[in-house]
């Protein structure tokens, strides 16, 4: 039986998840963003800033819109656009006629072409204004050195204490302080070594050095004034035109509970002078509840701001974009295609009539995605998203109910179309979503029936609830979302339940799985549930949210605490060790508030208390932590105090990739931390790190060289930029792993031995390799530096590469991980990161790059020698 798998592939170029990383190593894909209205909006507000002509005009720009709905990469074609060459900017405007008329302004605006440009992401660690205030320093300072600019300007705050502790002739003495507040410097051998990472721009360290000093009674000069002005200096001793700073990821500084004020006065300064922050948040202002109206209202008074949502209109083009048949099988597919889409043609009426204009062309490109899940698609990506799940990750990752699952997997049973329940499977089983209040009585629904149902049954009732939850959260403001009978079975247009959908309707009606409503000639479907006034029902939890604070529930003894006795049950203590140990409950902001008075009430000799913190938002996980910290450091004894900010897991798991990848505290401070500078030292080294098993034989009896091997193998798997988010499991399950040759990895991890090791690799599987090598004059890091263009090549470099390898059968190129089928770019990283071996590029089906690219071999020599270079499969 064949699969759409076959015939269709998401395009290479697709990247779901745009970021730093994916910027340096796929240079010249942000061109790939497709620009919409909402861009151009984007756009003319930066224009119109920088070209300062209005007062009004003179602010700092401020974008927001849900996950997955490309805020980053965005911000990413901005960051381009200020830096890149006139004439690569050039070909983006004119190719997107959206933006034609905005190259005229732009292009004036480049012509002198000195603004610095500033990306940096995620706020988690901003828990104070100094350290707003260092990193926005730091970060400038930074990218004035790597921009080559003179770095003419006063002492920034990391200066100033630089300088009062190495200077000689001061009245500081940073050794005698150093010695005194040793408990806060674990991470530090000497005071020499703090002053030397503070002249490397270590912000986090300078932040508890100006503690030091503060408390010492010596002063920073540290406001926003202050600030501000050394900003306006750079400016003006480099001669620049603007400096554009985006915080990308900016949420969190509002969950921290820092005060917004010299956030304020920094967005302010954009009237007295060109400095611009441009700030990225998946929330809008009005959804922090911790700030007040006023402080609001100033905050939007100071930004133009953008808004990014994903369009229906949109979401066809950017889906219908990357959806690529097979170029060897295109005219088969386009006849299937035309017998598939006779079938649900009048769905796109419907859509035309009841819901909005759409391109019959572009709903056809994006089969087999049923025309009403396309429909849907957007408004589900924009409504419920969360950072797992958006409209990109959906086309291509793996996940049930995604598109790469079901063309993997369909057509079979006769069912041809992803139709809408499939996008329940996906945004809303089993996964986190962000606004899970609104609908979560429509998911413990669905989780207490779903198991009673038959798959005809469980099809209708996913898309019915779907239909409620989108209809709630528009307000019923279209119409081909209402949850009746008549839209329902449009949902199965094309579809061999279309006749039945009624029939099965009715079935879980009658069994009272779901109530039918009547509405005219319709009827319309809601889940059982007692009688509830509503309205009554909203002014309860107004009510309730103004009156009934996180601290009076779980204050223990008052009668509002309804929490407090189950989170003192989470403890269990008894007998002995509930005398010895007293518990007291607590709120984050009650903690922030009384900080060491906390602790006051657990002094007794015997005693070792226990406080539990509780939190109101999971954004607070880390500020939670710093915040514990900086209490217990005004605690008496403090340095006999540890702070655990994560699991256990996760603890050893920093641990490991510190020892082994020799990463600093702060490069391996928290596991997502650690991994990206794990996979970095690989990128860097150049080589992959299942080179080592090569390198480890023959010098190794089989017991170290299968343990090297599992330790590649587990180290590869969470090195890939598909992993999502590591969970204890697996961070055990990889410590595991990496711990018999915990010490022998941390030996060998150098570049020459994975070099020894790729040479050992060649001698099995390309011997004629190294006579071509030596024709050639080329050394092993140049072969393997070609190996690595050759796999990260894009369409349309030149005549070599304008028919870009595809996951497809028959003697095409394919790049096997596991039964997964992937492109260059990610075969580039699963060969660098280690995440396939060689023998894993041979389980399946795949041809080796070497036959890859037999038809290319002729128009270069050099070219050629990649080609075996890339030959990675056992012959």
């Amino acid at each position: 039986m064949w699969r759409y798998g076959d015939f269709l592939a998401v395009s290479e170029d697709f990247i779901p998840v745009f970021s730093e990383e994916v910027d340096k190593n796929h240079q010249g894909n942000w061109k790939f963003y497709i620009p919409h209205a909402q861009m151009r909006n984007l756009l003319e507000k930066l224009i119109a800033a920088l070209e300062r002509a209005h007062g009004g005009d003179k602010r700092s720009l401020w974008l927001t819109g849900a996950y997955g709905t490309g805020k980053t990469y965005a911000s990413f074609v901005v960051k381009h656009l200020l830096e890149d060459d006139l004439e690569a900017i050039e070909d983006y405007f004119q190719k997107h006629q959206i933006l034609t008329p905005l190259w005229p302004r732009f292009k004036a605006l480049r012509q002198n072409n000195r603004c610095l440009v500033i990306y940096r992401s995620a706020s988690g660690y901003i828990t104070s204004n100094r350290r707003l205030m260092m990193e926005v320093q730091q970060a400038i300072k930074d990218q004035l050195q790597s921009r080559g600019y003179s770095n003419a300007f006063s002492e920034s705050l990391m200066d100033q204490l630089v300088n009062k502790l190495s200077d000689p002739s001061g009245i500081f003495n940073w050794e005698a302080a150093f010695t005194k507040y040793r408990g806060r410097f674990r991470t530090a051998a000497a005071a020499e070594e703090v002053i030397e990472r503070l002249r490397a721009g270590d912000v986090r360290l300078g932040e508890q050095v100006a503690a030091v000093l503060e408390e010492e009674g010596l002063t920073l000069v540290d406001s926003p004034a202050a600030v501000k002005a050394w900003i306006k200096e750079v400016i003006a001793a480099n001669d620049l035109q603007g400096i554009v700073f985006i915080w990308d990821e900016f949420t969190e500084f509002f969950a921290n509970n820092v005060p917004v004020t010299p956030l304020q006065e920094l967005a302010q300064a954009t009237a007295d002078m060109p400095f611009y922050l441009f700030l990225v948040t998946h929330r809008a202002l009005n959804q922090f509840t911790r700030i007040d109206e006023d402080t609001r209202k100033k905050l939007l008074d100071r930004f133009h701001n953008c808004q990014l949502e994903m369009t229906p209109v949109t979401a066809y083009k950017l889906i219908a974009n990357v959806i690529e048949a097979q170029p060897d099988r295109r005219s088969e597919w386009e006849a299937k295609l035309d017998s598939l889409w006779s079938k649900v043609d009048v769905a796109v009426f419907h859509i035309n009539v009841l819901g909005e204009r759409v391109n019959k062309d572009d709903l056809k490109r994006m089969a087999p995605i049923h025309p009403f899940t396309a429909y849907l698609l957007a408004t589900i990506s924009s409504l419920y998203s969360s950072s797992q799940r958006t409209l990109f990750q959906f086309l291509k990752t793996e996940a049930p109910g995604s598109f790469q699952w079901f063309i993997a997997n369909y057509p079979q049973d006769n069912w041809y179309w992803l139709t809408p329940e499939y996008l329940w499977q996906y945004f809303f089983e089993d996964v986190k979503i962000e606004s899970i209040e609104a609908i979560s009585d429509l998911l413990s629904h669905y989780r207490s029936a779903r198991d009673s149902l038959s798959e005809e049954e469980l099809r209708v009732f996913r898309v019915m609830l779907l239909l409620i939850a989108l209809w709630r959260q528009t307000q019923g403001a279209h119409d081909l979302l209402k949850p009746s009978l008549s839209v329902l079975k449009r949902m199965f247009v094309g579809t061999e339940l279309y006749q039945r959908v009624g029939e099965v309707a009715d079935g879980l009606c009658a069994r009272g799985v779901m109530l039918a409503v009547p509405a005219g000639n319709d009827c319309e479907y809601i889940i059982p549930t007692n009688t509830i006034d509503q309205a009554k029902l909203e002014e309860c939890r107004r009510r309730a949210e103004t009156t009934l604070t996180l601290e009076k529930m779980i204050r223990a003894g008052s009668h509002e605490a309804g929490f407090a006795s189950e989170l003192k049950g989470l403890l269990s203590l008894l007998g002995a060790a509930k005398l010895r140990h007293p518990v007291e409950i607590i709120s984050a902001r009650e903690l922030k508030l009384r900080r060491e008075r906390v602790l006051q009430g657990v002094e007794r000799p015997y005693e070792v208390g226990v406080i539990l913190v509780a939190q109101e938002d999971e954004h607070f996980r880390r500020a939670l932590a710093e915040l514990i910290e900086q209490v217990m450091k005004g605690f008496k004894l403090s340095e006999n105090y540890t702070i655990r900010k994560m699991s256990a897991q996760g603890e050893r798991f920093c641990q490991m990739a510190r020892d082994v990848f020799r990463l600093t505290p702060e490069q391996a401070a928290y596991p997502e931390e650690a991994r990206k500078n794990m996979r970095k030292t690989f990128m860097e080294m150049g080589y992959p790190l299942w080179a080592l098993v090569y390198y480890v034989q023959g010098t190794s009896g089989p017991s170290p060289v299968r343990d090297m091997a599992r330790a590649a193998e587990a180290l590869g798997e969470i090195l890939a930029y598909a992993q999502d988010e590591l969970g204890d499991r697996e961070m055990e399950a990889v410590v595991e792993a990496v711990k018999p040759v915990r010490h022998e990895l941390s030996r060998l991890l150098s570049r020459d031995r994975t070099q020894e090791g790729i040479k050992k690799f060649w001698e099995v599987h390309a011997p004629r390799l190294t006579s071509l090598m030596a024709a050639l004059r080329l050394d092993v890091f140049q072969v393997m530096s070609r190996l690595r263009a050759l796999l990260n090549r894009g369409a349309g470099e030149g005549e070599a590469t304008r028919s870009r390898p595809r996951p497809r059968p028959g003697g095409c190129p394919e790049y096997p991980v596991r039964g997964k089928e992937t492109g260059p770019e990610r075969a580039a990283e699963l060969f660098f990161t280690g995440s396939a071996s060689p023998e894993r590029w041979s389980e399946e089906r795949g041809t080796p790059i070497q036959r890859v690219l037999e038809g290319h071999a002729h128009h270069n020599f050099s070219f050629a020698m990649t080609i075996y270079t890339g030959c990675l499969r056992r012959t």
